[in-house]
């Protein structure tokens, strides 16, 4: 029995919790509680801040761009004023001959439908063989064939002009397409006094330009 009890004090002796290493902790100011909370503030916010910031400058997954293009609005119709220069060879009774001038276009375009353009062109043309001056006025619809490509047909009353002759008058069919540059081929057929009674056949070019758009 004492020697149970004199190992019982032994052992209280031995395990008893020592305190000593917690006597010079001081307790944390309410100063020191707020630096150490700026200084973790200051070291996350970046990390916190940027996330945010990269969907409002634009740089998102680039992965949804299909997604965010599906929800964008159709482009809407819009009626464009245009010029531009016009080059042709054509295929006369004398033979071939060329022609120079320009056109003055007002169109309605509308890219999302299939019938991507209605208008009307003014155009003039001097020959290089004589001093004719064709005038003529073409009505013409656009296919729109792919995004980049539309093609189309036009009819037009034609008249030509000579200082030494009467005018003479006639009219012409265009077949043409349009891939930023619009070249073109036509078929016309003049009537009157000093006419030649025959058909002409034209293949050029026209390079339209819009000036303005309403």
């Amino acid at each position: 029995m004492v020697r149970y009890a004199a190992s019982t004090s032994y052992a209280r002796r031995q395990f008893r919790p020592n305190y000593s290493c917690f006597q010079d902790v001081k307790p944390v100011s309410r100063r020191n509680q707020r630096i150490r909370s700026e200084t973790i503030v200051k070291r996350i916010w970046p990390h916190l801040l940027l996330p945010t910031l990269v969907p409002l400058l634009g740089f998102g997954n680039m992965a949804n761009a299909k997604e965010t293009n599906s929800f964008v609005a159709p482009p809407q119709s819009e009626v464009h004023l245009a010029i531009g220069p016009v080059m042709a060879g054509i295929a006369r009774s004398e033979g071939w001959d060329t022609q120079v001038g320009g056109e003055l276009h007002l169109v309605r375009l509308n890219p999302s439908d299939r019938l991507a353009a209605i208008g009307e062109a003014f155009g003039a043309l001097t020959f290089a063989s004589d001093e004719t001056i064709r005038l003529y006025l073409d009505s013409y619809v656009g296919l729109k064939v792919t995004a980049d490509l539309t093609v189309g047909v036009a009819l037009a009353p034609v008249i030509d002009l000579h200082p030494n002759r009467r005018s003479i008058f006639g009219a012409q069919a265009t077949a043409w397409l349009h891939a930023g540059i619009a070249p073109y081929v036509s078929a016309s057929r003049m009537w009157g006094l000093g006419a030649s009674n025959k058909a002409e056949f034209s293949i050029g070019l026209r390079i339209p330009f819009s000036v303005a758009n309403f």
